[in-house]
């Protein structure tokens, strides 16, 4: 059950990225540079808030606050790169949902 909800979540995860990645490049090089920019400030303040407010939870399953905004930190930078990078529209990548468990 567990393995199909993330296989379900890998596919969804990849409809999102080419749905944005679309929509992104008829922007300027420099909207979407601020539309990243932008958008990491406002990831990376759902993910503080997601430590202090989960943090018995984190503790609980073993993750260091650090391991999770580092962890989170690289999963916005390979998804951004799917949908930011220019790169993307001769060879898509295909984004994948790892869980340390």
């Amino acid at each position: 059950m567990f393995a199909q909800i993330v296989r379900d979540e890998d596919g969804h995860v990849a409809f999102h990225v080419e749905y944005l990645r679309r929509a992104f490049e008829r922007l300027s090089f420099s909207q979407r540079i601020a539309a990243q920019v932008v958008w990491r400030f406002l990831f990376r303040g759902a993910c503080l808030i997601v430590m202090l407010d989960h943090r018995a939870v984190l503790r609980a399953c073993g993750v260091a606050t650090a391991v999770f905004w580092r962890d989170c930190g690289r999963i916005f930078d390979e998804t951004a790169a799917g949908i930011f990078s220019p790169a993307n529209v001769l060879a898509p990548t295909k984004l994948t949902l790892e869980l340390n468990v």
